[in-house]
């Protein structure tokens, strides 16, 4: 249990960044939906429309551009932080992971095949 303790304490920073942005995400997603409403309720052509129509476009883009940013952070426990709880080289670890997955996908089939699913 100390080591999941020790890979805690090195994703908590992690985890307060991801919590800020998805907080923030859920804000730029409110203000696009006030915006496309206010769109929504003026006229076509007025100045005010063109305002509202250029912040939308813009709050939007800045949306998008949270959402995949939020979408390329890593959820879990990076090779390099579980490196440095065992306290074993990066290269370790994926070579590690890798023969372990390799492993695995091999034996998928004979597994099915066992368990009478192929």
């Amino acid at each position: 249990m100390d080591m999941i303790d020790e890979l805690r304490k090195l994703r908590s920073s992690k985890d307060t960044e991801i919590s800020e942005l998805r907080e923030r995400l859920y804000c730029q997603h409110y203000r696009c939906l006030a915006y496309q409403k206010r769109l929504n309720c003026s006229q076509p052509g007025t100045d005010y429309y063109v305002k509202m129509k250029d912040r939308f476009e813009r709050a939007r883009k800045r949306f998008l551009a949270m959402r995949k940013r939020l979408g390329g952070v890593r959820m879990g426990a990076t090779n390099r932080m579980i490196a440095t709880v065992l306290g074993v080289p990066k290269g370790t670890v994926d070579t590690a992971l890798y023969v372990l997955k390799k492993h695995l996908l091999l034996n998928i089939p004979y597994r099915a095949k066992e368990m009478g699913r192929l």
